[in-house]
């Protein structure tokens, strides 16, 4: 039986034209050079915001196919509680499953920055590099999980770029992970339980070793909370999974099932 992810592929929102959508870039390498698609060929398309086309292949030129569009759906995001994740740059193994993870585990954006203790290159010519396998990876988890959305990816920060970033942005909660809290990460998950439980949160992630304790001041001057996650000294990945886990808990509260 063919893996169903095989004939799913991202457009862009502008690709789609009336009734006709066009594959381009590496999606339509993809597609004609790997997979070898035909004319008459039925393809699943996405464009990661929520918009899923079932299409027909009509033509298949030097740097595009042309599909006319059978059927189209779309959904809303309506999560009562939309988690993002500001992630101090961790070896490019854990990057890479933290990428797959978000998607499968409905993280809304991916902010990914430099600390003292994180992998520290600032070379714009790798981060680009990065930047690039990071999107297909996201773009891959997006087709085999089937998921309307995808996490969308910032491009790498420094760590005082993020700062000025965190005073200015406008999450509901924005939390930062520290074994030298005062306050527990139950507290935040009672407040998230509740019916006053916030609607956009942004949950910082240190580096092995954690933030310095000149970092972490800045981040709470630059207006996040911390908290513990009790006793135990959680890897990058394990603490992404903790808290999408407990977001994908918050959301579950309210959900019907027949």
């Amino acid at each position: 039986m063919t893996n169903p992810s095989k004939k799913r592929f991202f457009i862009r929102p502008e690709d789609v034209r009336g009734e006709w959508v066009y594959l381009r870039g590496q999606e339509y390498h993809h597609a004609v050079r790997v997979l070898r698609i035909s004319l008459e060929d039925i393809l699943n398309l996405m464009d990661g915001e929520g918009c899923f086309y079932r299409v027909r292949v009509i033509n298949i030129s030097h740097d595009e196919v042309q599909c006319l569009i059978l059927k189209r759906n779309s959904e809303q995001k309506e999560e009562k509680h939309q988690l993002s994740l500001a992630i101090a740059l961790p070896k490019e193994k854990v990057m890479s499953f933290l990428m797959e993870k978000s998607v499968e585990m409905g993280i809304v954006n991916i902010i990914p920055f430099i600390s003292e203790r994180s992998q520290r290159t600032s070379d714009k010519a790798y981060l680009s590099k990065r930047f690039e396998r990071w999107q297909k990876i996201i773009q891959g988890a997006g087709k085999q999980s089937g998921n309307f959305f995808i996490s969308k990816l910032e491009k790498t920060m420094t760590f005082q770029d993020f700062a000025s970033f965190l005073r200015e942005s406008e999450y509901d909660k924005k939390v930062l992970l520290s074994p030298w809290a005062k306050s527990s990460f139950a507290t935040f998950d009672s407040e998230m339980r509740s019916a006053k439980g916030h609607k956009r949160t942004l949950v910082l992630i240190g580096p092995e070793g954690g933030f310095t304790e000149s970092e972490e001041k800045k981040l709470e001057d630059s207006g996040a909370q911390s908290y513990s996650c009790g006793t135990l000294l959680m890897k990058v990945e394990t603490a992404m999974l903790f808290v999408a886990t407990a977001n994908h808990l918050w959301n579950m509260k309210d959900e019907k099932f027949s």
